[in-house]
């Protein structure tokens, strides 16, 4: 899988479980084939921004 913010909950084998994939695997899993199935996107939480440091007050 490829490091990515966005997921792609998928089902591509026969009686397969739901699966993640990334979008690049999601288009190579669902091409020609008679066995996926697409349940939905889920998009990753944005990082968290550090917080600007502050000096000490003398």
């Amino acid at each position: 899988m490829h490091p990515t913010r966005k997921l792609y909950r998928i089902k591509y084998r026969p009686g397969g479980n739901w699966e993640l994939a990334c979008a690049v695997c999601q288009a190579r899993l669902s091409e020609d084939n008679p066995h996926y199935v697409y349940g939905g996107t889920i998009s990753g939480v944005p990082r968290r921004r550090r917080k600007p440091q502050t000096t000490p007050q003398n």
